[in-house]
Protein backbone atom coordinates (compact mmCIF):
# COMPACT_ATOMS: atom_id res chain seq x y z
CA UNK A 1 0.00 0.00 0.00
CA UNK A 2 2.50 2.40 0.48
CA UNK A 3 4.48 1.73 -2.43
CA UNK A 4 1.64 2.23 -4.12
CA UNK A 5 1.32 5.83 -2.71
CA UNK A 6 4.71 6.74 -2.92
CA UNK A 7 4.85 5.70 -6.66
CA UNK A 8 1.40 7.46 -7.41
CA UNK A 9 1.60 10.21 -9.80
CA UNK A 10 -1.19 12.04 -8.71
CA UNK A 11 -0.08 12.22 -5.19
CA UNK A 12 3.25 13.47 -5.75
CA UNK A 13 1.96 16.54 -7.65
CA UNK A 14 -1.01 17.59 -5.35
CA UNK A 15 1.91 17.19 -2.36
CA UNK A 16 3.86 19.08 -4.42
CA UNK A 17 1.41 21.62 -5.30
CA UNK A 18 0.21 22.29 -1.41
CA UNK A 19 4.34 22.44 -0.61
CA UNK A 20 4.98 25.16 -3.09
CA UNK A 21 1.28 26.86 -2.53
CA UNK A 22 2.33 26.63 1.32
CA UNK A 23 5.60 28.25 0.40
CA UNK A 24 4.16 31.07 -1.31
CA UNK A 25 1.53 31.94 1.52
CA UNK A 26 4.43 31.60 3.69
CA UNK A 27 6.65 34.69 1.70
CA UNK A 28 3.70 36.73 1.41
CA UNK A 29 2.86 36.12 5.10
CA UNK A 30 -0.53 34.50 4.42
CA UNK A 31 0.12 31.56 6.64
CA UNK A 32 2.36 31.28 9.94
CA UNK A 33 5.99 30.64 9.56
CA UNK A 34 6.04 26.92 11.22
CA UNK A 35 3.35 25.76 8.78
CA UNK A 36 5.73 27.32 5.83
CA UNK A 37 8.30 25.47 7.37
CA UNK A 38 6.58 22.34 7.74
CA UNK A 39 5.45 22.22 4.21
CA UNK A 40 9.50 22.94 3.02
CA UNK A 41 10.50 19.33 5.05
CA UNK A 42 7.26 17.09 3.72
CA UNK A 43 8.43 18.48 0.62
CA UNK A 44 12.06 17.62 0.81
CA UNK A 45 11.20 14.31 1.97
CA UNK A 46 8.52 13.45 -0.66
CA UNK A 47 10.88 14.89 -3.46
CA UNK A 48 14.00 12.26 -1.99
CA UNK A 49 11.38 9.41 -1.61
CA UNK A 50 10.58 9.94 -5.27
CA UNK A 51 14.35 10.25 -6.47
CA UNK A 52 15.01 7.34 -4.55
CA UNK A 53 12.12 4.88 -5.71
CA UNK A 54 12.87 6.69 -9.54
CA UNK A 55 16.38 5.80 -9.04
CA UNK A 56 15.70 1.86 -7.94
CA UNK A 57 13.06 1.35 -10.47
CA UNK A 58 16.01 2.23 -13.22
CA UNK A 59 17.99 0.01 -11.75
CA UNK A 60 15.71 -2.81 -12.26
CA UNK A 61 14.68 -1.88 -15.95
CA UNK A 62 18.79 -1.76 -16.41
CA UNK A 63 19.00 -4.98 -15.25
CA UNK A 64 16.21 -6.80 -17.01
CA UNK A 65 17.40 -5.55 -20.25
CA UNK A 66 20.72 -7.03 -19.52
CA UNK A 67 18.92 -10.56 -18.75
CA UNK A 68 16.43 -9.97 -21.93
CA UNK A 69 20.04 -9.33 -24.07
CA UNK A 70 21.79 -11.99 -22.60
CA UNK A 71 18.54 -14.79 -23.22
CA UNK A 72 18.45 -13.45 -26.46
CA UNK A 73 21.94 -13.98 -27.16
CA UNK A 74 21.74 -17.60 -25.88
CA UNK A 75 19.03 -18.54 -28.12
CA UNK A 76 20.73 -17.16 -30.72
CA UNK A 77 23.73 -19.34 -29.86
CA UNK A 78 21.53 -21.92 -29.88
CA UNK A 79 20.25 -22.01 -33.04
CA UNK A 80 23.19 -20.78 -35.01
Amino acid sequence: MLRTLVENTKIAVTTASGTAVTGLGSILDLIPDEIGKLASVVGIVLSVVLIYTHWRKGRADVEKTRLEVELLKRQIDGRG
